[in-house]
C-alpha cells in the first residue's frame, strides 16, 4: 500500500528557547528558574571545560550575575509528511480492509514500513534519525544487560499520522521500531490505529 506518513516534530521559534534574565529582575519564588550562576559554573566544569572558550563565558556570566529563566510557550507539535509503502509481516501489501480490521478489534500489529527518503523535509530526517538511534541503542544492548522483553518495553515511541490515497486518515499510535530490515526499511509494532476526519 502507498501511502503518505507524517511525522511528529518539535517546531521552535526565538520565543521558545531559554531567556538570559538580569537576576535582580526575577522574582526568587519564580518557578521558571532552571539554573543559577553556581549551578551553571559547575555544569559548564562538567560538560564543556574542553572549550577555549570556557574561562571567557564563565566570567562574563559572573560578571553579569544572571540566572536562566525558561519561558512559558508551550511546545508545538507539527508534522512533516514522507512517502512510503506499507506491508504486512508476510511482505504483502498491507490493504485498507485489514487495517480496519484492527481499528474495530483495537489490536496490536507489526507493519513493515518502507520510506521514500527523497520526499522527507530536513525536520522529518532529523527526527527520524534520532528516533533510529534511540531505538537502535535499546535494540543492540547486551542481552547481560537488557533482556528482549526489557528492550520491547524501553524503546521509544512515536505517534504517526499516516494518510491513504487523500482520503482514508489514521493515528499510528505508540509505534516502536523493534527491527531494521534493509535500507530505509523498517519493523515496526503498532500499538493501535484509530482513524479520524
Amino acid at each position: 500500500m502507498i501511502a503518505k506518513l507524517y511525522i511528529p516534530y518539535l517546531s521552535y521559534d526565538e520565543k521558545s528557547f531559554i531567556k538570559f534574565v538580569p537576576e535582580n529582575q526575577i522574582n526568587n519564588n519564580d518557578t521558571n528558574i532552571i539554573f543559577n550562576n553556581n549551578d551553571l559554573n559547575h555544569s559548564l566544569n562538567n560538560e564543556v571545560n574542553d572549550f577555549i572558550i570556557y574561562h571567557q563565558a564563565v566570567n562574563e556570566i559572573n560578571n553579569l550575575d544572571l540566572q536562566f529563566k525558561k519561558d512559558n510557550n508551550t511546545e508545538i507539535t507539527t508534522y512533516t509528511p514522507i512517502d512510503i509503502e506499507l506491508f504486512n509481516i508476510r511482505g504483502e501489501d498491507e490493504s485498507l480492509d485489514t487495517l480496519l480490521n484492527y481499528y474495530r478489534t483495537q489490536e496490536q500489529f507489526i507493519s513493515i514500513i518502507q520510506f521514500n527518503t527523497e520526499t522527507i523535509s530536513d525536520d522529518g530526517e532529523s527526527e527520524l534519525k534520532l528516533w533510529l538511534k534511540s531505538s537502535n541503542k535499546i535494540n543492540k544492548a547486551n542481552n547481560m544487560f537488557l533482556s528482549d522483553e526489557q528492550k520491547l518495553l524501553n524503546l521509544p515511541m512515536k505517534t504517526f499520522k499516516l494518510v491513504i490515497n487523500n482520503n482514508a486518515k489514521a493515528y499510528l499510535e505508540n509505534c516502536k521500531l523493534v527491527e531494521i530490515l534493509d535500507n530505509n526499511c523498517f519493523a515496526m509494532i503498532i500499538d493501535k490505529i484509530t482513524f479520524f476526519k
